[in-house]
């Protein structure tokens, strides 16, 4: 019987966060404990893809990637053969798979020659990706685990050429655009943010359809220390229901708003998120009135956060 629950929450993932937790860990933990035959998880990618794209096939992959790594008997979940050369493991395995299915993809459908060789070099591997994107991106009858593997395969690129490819196609509306996106916001340069901005304002006006985007915009305005964007995060604060991103929010704020520590940080104090309260406690002005009450009662407070409690008792000492 438990067997059958783990199952069914591989097929059906029952939440829909997808970052908050370590699910995949978890599972994979208990398919190895209970010695589950991985066949009975075809259902997590042999569905029809939905208006999400292959989406619901995350976990699955997450939790093979769990299971192919060092001390955990080996299972096969897909017909294609695994990676054989030895000392493969985790992430250099995954990678191997994923250059096999999207070369096969590639091949099919005559992006590029029956013959090529699959050892290619990590320029012409660039290339190939470039010139199979807007196909494999776009044919939603396609695999799933194949179009998973090639949105991971193009968003691991950092070379210039891959941040020219993010900035020429990045956008909100289409597949191709947002995982541009995603690149865009991985390796933008100062000359970007200006774009970046407009997009996070972009997204504020379609409620909460953009939340990932917004989280990874977000961090990049932060990590370039663009303080115009400070209004726009404000506003996202204020109306998001995702509380990772107001996490986010609340982390770019106390590096580029001056107000934060007076304002934003006293009402993170009673954030429900403990990371979010973490920000404040190191950030908040402890001139305000009432302040050091407030710290002082966290670092009393036994069902706080142990960091935070910490943390708290730290600054009012």
């Amino acid at each position: 019987m438990a067997a059958e629950y783990v199952i069914e929450c591989i097929v059906h993932d029952p939440r829909w966060d997808h970052q908050v937790e370590h699910r995949a860990w978890l599972y994979g933990t208990l398919v190895a404990d209970l010695g589950i035959d991985l066949r009975h998880l075809r259902a997590a990618y042999a569905g029809p893809v939905g208006p999400s794209g292959d989406a619901e096939a995350w976990l699955l992959v997450d939790v093979l990637e769990r299971l192919a790594r060092p001390g955990i008997e080996d299972q096969r979940a897909f017909d294609v053969e695994p990676p054989s050369r030895a000392g493969l493991s985790g992430r250099a395995a995954r990678d191997a798979a994923d250059r096999k299915r999207i070369l096969h993809v590639a091949r099919e459908s005559g992006l590029i020659h029956r013959d090529a060789a699959a050892d290619f070099d990590d320029e012409k591997w660039e290339t190939v990706l470039f010139e199979v994107a807007e196909t494999i991106l776009t044919d939603v009858s396609l695999p799933p685990a194949t179009r998973i593997a090639f949105r991971r395969q193009l968003s691991r690129l950092r070379s210039p050429r891959a941040l020219a490819w993010a900035r020429a196609n990045a956008g909100l509306h289409h597949e191709i655009g947002r995982l541009a996106l995603g690149m865009l916001t991985d390796s933008a340069e100062q000359s970007d943010v200006v774009r970046l901005l407009e997009f996070l304002v972009a997204t504020g006006a379609e409620g909460h359809r953009f939340i990932y985007e917004q989280c990874d915009l977000i961090t990049a305005l932060e990590r370039l220390d663009h303080r115009p964007a400070v209004p726009a995060v404000e506003a996202i604060a204020d109306s998001t229901v995702y509380s990772y991103l107001r996490k986010q929010c609340a982390r770019a704020l106390s590096r580029l708003s001056a107000d934060f520590p007076r304002g934003r940080a006293i009402e993170y104090l009673d954030d429900c998120e403990d990371e979010t309260r973490g920000i404040a406690i190191a950030h908040v002005d402890l001139s305000v009135p009432g302040v050091r009450e407030r710290l002082a009662r966290t670092a009393a407070d036994t069902s706080e956060d142990p960091d935070n409690r910490e943390a708290a008792r730290a600054r009012i000492s």
